[in-house]
């Protein structure tokens, strides 16, 4: 149920583009056989970010999380809003510190002004980008 609750949630995102990438996701990791974990806390109505911006990142944050989970492994994706600023973070097993899947990413996001992080060994994959006001 929780998990039809927060793909329900995902549908109503600020940006359409961003709903369509996150739910075909997650259809996507299902045939992968990744068991994924949804936590849908904010749905970014207060995002500085044009959805010109935004896309790019956010399609490259789910895809890098999906290529670097095994198949059978579990996925945690969360999506919080916290001091002016959105996180979008995912865990999974961990992977290599040099995973090529996340160059790309780091450098749009230090293009954007955005901040991108992972810890290979923990297998986080995290993304921060501003917001403004308070948001739910």
């Amino acid at each position: 149920f929780k998990y039809l609750e927060h793909s329900g949630r995902l549908m109503h995102l600020k940006y359409p583009e961003q709903a369509f990438i996150a739910i075909s996701r997650v259809e996507a990791a299902a045939a992968k056989g990744i068991v994924m974990q949804l936590e849908i806390h904010t749905l970014m109505e207060n995002s500085l970010l044009e959805v010109d911006e935004l896309i790019p990142l956010w399609t490259g944050a789910w895809d890098a999380a999906l290529a670097l989970t095994c198949s059978g492994s579990k996925l945690k994706v969360s999506l919080n809003y916290r001091d002016n600023y959105y996180y979008l973070r995912f865990v999974t097993n961990p992977f290599p510190q040099n995973a090529p899947e996340l160059t790309d990413i780091a450098n749009m996001a230090r293009r954007a002004g955005m901040i991108f992080n992972y810890k290979a060994d923990s297998g986080e994959i995290s993304l921060c980008f501003a917001g403004s006001s308070s948001d739910s």
